[in-house]
């Protein structure tokens, strides 16, 4: 199960049972600063879903949005009509 969303959820799950529905979960990444290793916190901004290989896979973003944005409403309705 390494690298699974299933492993995922269940680490966030986790932490939000432990320390509650408010709790902000931030994502860090190593930036090259003046070819100086340093990491800075970042939003998760999108993701992509696709299979690969016959095989399901999602990529996370941080701080990399593109295309359009998606609102809550239009998440709904597609929730009902799948």
């Amino acid at each position: 199960m390494h690298g699974t969303l299933g492993e995922l959820k269940a680490m966030l799950d986790g932490l939000i049972e432990l320390y509650g529905d408010d709790t902000r979960i931030d994502f860090v990444h190593p930036v090259s600063f003046r070819s100086k290793p340093r990491t800075r916190i970042a939003w998760v901004t999108g993701y992509k879903v696709g299979a690969g290989s016959g095989r399901p896979y999602v990529r996370i973003e941080l701080d990399h949005p593109r295309g359009d944005l998606v609102t809550e409403q239009e998440i709904a309705e597609e929730k009902s009509n799948g």
